[in-house]
C-alpha cells in the first residue's frame, strides 16, 4: 500500500549521501530488491556474498559507497538486533570489499595481514562490541583469504561456487581422451566449456544422486563422478552410468564414468 512505498522512499532518501541517486525510481527499486534478498540471520560477509553474487558493482567508489549504504540499511532491517547503527555496517562492508581486493587482485602489491585487518576495523569493533569481536573479524579475514567475493560472470551463474580449468575424461576406460575444459560449479550442476568466453557448455553434469571418489592414475589430483543408487541413469544398481547432457546437441549420453583432473599449469 501507500504506507509501504512511503517508508521505502523516505528510508532510501537517507541513503543517498552527498551524491544523489540517478532518480528516485532506481533508488526505490534497488532498496526493494535488497529487502527481498532474505538477509535475515546472515552475518555481514554472508549477506555481502549474497548481494554481490547477484549484482555487478560499478567500479566507481562513490557509486559503490552509495550501494553499500543501501545494503547496510537493508541488513539492519533484516537483523535489527545485530548492529546498533547502519553506519557501522556500511563501514565494515566497505572495509571487507577493500580486504577482498587487496587479497585477490594480483595488481595489489600490499596485502592486508590478519593483524592489520583487525587494526583497520578497530573503530567499528569499538562501536559494536557485541557483534564485531576479534573472533568475528578474524573469521571474515580467514573466509576472504580462502574464498574471493566474486561478482557474477556476465550474469550467467549468479550462484557460482567455484570455477577454473579441469582436464575432463568421459567414456570407457579404453578411451583415454582427456580434454581441458573451463568448468563452473553452480546450483549443484557442473558445467564444462571449451573456454571461459563460451556460453554453450560442452558437458552439463547434474550432481544429484552422483558420487565422487579419488582415482589413482598417472594424472595427479584426479577424481571421478559416478551415478549412485537412485540416480537417473536407468540402472539403479549403484555405480552405474552417469547421465549427462552434451551441448550443442543437448542429447543424453550414458557413460560409465566421468573423470576430472586438476590442471597442473
Amino acid at each position: 500500500g501507500g504506507g509501504s512505498s512511503s517508508g521505502i522512499s523516505s528510508d532510501a532518501a537517507a541513503l543517498a549521501g552527498d551524491e544523489p541517486w540517478p532518480n528516485a525510481f532506481v533508488r526505490d527499486v534497488f532498496v526493494k530488491w535488497l529487502d527481498n534478498l532474505s538477509l535475515t540471520d546472515l552475518d555481514v560477509l554472508e549477506a555481502l556474498r549474497r548481494m554481490i553474487g547477484q549484482f555487478r558493482l560499478s567500479g566507481e567508489g562513490q557509486v559503490i559507497s552509495r550501494l553499500m549504504c543501501a545494503f547496510a540499511a537493508a541488513y539492519c532491517r533484516a537483523n535489527p538486533d545485530t548492529f546498533d547503527s547502519a553506519d557501522n555496517v556500511h563501514t565494515l562492508a566497505m572495509l571487507t570489499l577493500t580486504l577482498n581486493t587487496a587479497t585477490h587482485n594480483p595488481n595489489e602489491e600490499r596485502k592486508i595481514s590478519r593483524a592489520d585487518w583487525c587494526v583497520y576495523c578497530a573503530d567499528v569493533a569499538a562501536a559494536e562490541p557485541r557483534t564485531v569481536t576479534p573472533d568475528y573479524l578474524e573469521a571474515i579475514w580467514d573466509d576472504i583469504s580462502r574464498n574471493e567475493i566474486r561478482m557474477p560472470a556476465d550474469g550467467l551463474f549468479p550462484d557460482m561456487v567455484r570455477r577454473g580449468f579441469l582436464d575432463v575424461h568421459t567414456g570407457t576406460l579404453l578411451l583415454r581422451t582427456w580434454k581441458r575444459r573451463w568448468c563452473v560449479l553452480a546450483d549443484s550442476v557442473l558445467y564444462a566449456f571449451d573456454s571461459p568466453e563460451d556460453d554453450d557448455p560442452r558437458l552439463i553434469v547434474p550432481l544429484t544422486n552422483v558420487g565422487a571418489r579419488v582415482v589413482y592414475v598417472s594424472r595427479p589430483h584426479t577424481f571421478e563422478l559416478y551415478a549412485v543408487d537412485g540416480g537417473d541413469d536407468g540402472g539403479g544398481d549403484g555405480g552405474g552410468g552417469l547421465t549427462a547432457v552434451s551441448a550443442p546437441y543437448h542429447h543424453h549420453t550414458s557413460t560409465s564414468t566421468c573423470a576430472f583432473a586438476a590442471c597442473t599449469c
